[in-house]
Parts: C-alpha cells; sequence; structure tokens
C-alpha cells in the first residue's frame, strides 16, 4: 500500500525554513516560471511531496540556488528543518 504523502500547504512550508522561504519568494520575483509554480502550489488542496509538478518546482529552487540537494530530498521525505 502507498504510504500517503499529503500534507496542507501550511505543514508543508513548516518543512522549509524561514530563510529559505525568504530566499525563494526573492527568487520568485526575478523568475515568472517559479513564480507561477508558487502560485500554483497556494491553489493546491494539498501537497503530495511525491507529485511530479512538486519535484520539478523543487529541482527549480535547486538549479537556481536557492536549495542544496540535500535540503531538497529532505523537504521532499517529509523531513522537518533541524
Amino acid at each position: 500500500m502507498k504510504k500517503d504523502l499529503g500534507l496542507t500547504r501550511r505543514d508543508f512550508m513548516k518543512l522549509i525554513k524561514p530563510e529559505e522561504q525568504n530566499e525563494i519568494m526573492a527568487a520568485a520575483v526575478n523568475s515568472p516560471a517559479l513564480n507561477m509554480w508558487l502560485y500554483k502550489l497556494s491553489l493546491a488542496d494539498d501537497v503530495q511531496l511525491d507529485h511530479p509538478d512538486l519535484v520539478v518546482g523543487m529541482e527549480a529552487l535547486v538549479l537556481a540556488g536557492v536549495l542544496t540537494e540535500e535540503r531538497k530530498s529532505a523537504i521532499l521525505s517529509g523531513q522537518a528543518p533541524a
């Protein structure tokens, strides 16, 4: 049976450190694609950590230098920041 990876948007944001949240918002100002990804995320009823759209967006954050690969993996596995 597949593990349910759904979270509320608020619980998803708790996986992202406040300083990372600020960097994400700053990066979105200069990136229409990242800004649109955040907008779509804000419309989601819930956040599925294994959803392809979320994974692609998180990879974009790595490519933009906002998140490390390690942080991306930790967030997508539902691991709260230390």
